[in-house]
């Protein structure tokens, strides 16, 4: 049996920004012997759905992963999910440079859609229903420091926007 508790975030017309991270941090160092390295691949996995996909505020909403809690989107050193013009791209801010994608044949975000990034050497995939939808490459290991899962809305003014987000799964397997 799987437990399929799902958390609710909201965010009201006062345009609160509401944010849901992980305490534990995640990194992958990259393991070193003789002449070989062995790097780490962190995958982030998670159901989630919106509700009032217009009524989010484009610019605060992240499903992802930065180097603090409290970082927005456009930080440096983050990666996922965002909204831009109310569709689904993809977001890799690699020390100030930023790269984003729309996610071709996004779902229904109003529907519970399972979503997965995988950060490897270089690269971050992500994936929506299990179909890789865009993929970044990037100059910086961006998870041989701390990470922190990192999800936030904001409603626009006087509307009211949710994520209802189902379980999340973070983990490291060899490369």
């Amino acid at each position: 049996l799987v437990n399929r508790r799902v958390y609710r975030m909201g965010s009201g017309a006062n345009l609160d920004t509401s944010r849901l991270r992980s305490l534990p941090e995640f990194f992958s160092p990259t393991v070193v012997t003789n002449t070989t390295s062995i790097y780490k691949r962190l995958l982030i996995e998670w159901e989630a759905a919106l509700t009032n996909v217009t009524d989010h505020d484009n610019t605060a909403f992240l499903m992802g992963a930065s180097r603090a809690a409290n970082q927005a989107r456009g930080d440096d050193f983050t990666f996922g999910f965002i909204l831009a013009s109310d569709a689904l791209n993809t977001l890799t801010d690699d020390n100030g440079t930023d790269v984003v994608q729309v996610v071709s044949g996004a779902p229904t975000l109003t529907n519970m859609n399972k979503y997965r990034i995988e950060v490897s050497n270089g690269l971050i995939a992500f994936y929506v229903n299990d179909v890789l939808t865009n993929s970044h490459t990037t100059a910086n290991q961006l998870i041989t420091r701390p990470i922190q899962l990192n999800f936030a809305i904001a409603a626009e003014a006087a509307a009211n926007a949710g994520l209802d987000i189902g379980a999340v799964r973070a983990y490291l397997l060899d490369e």
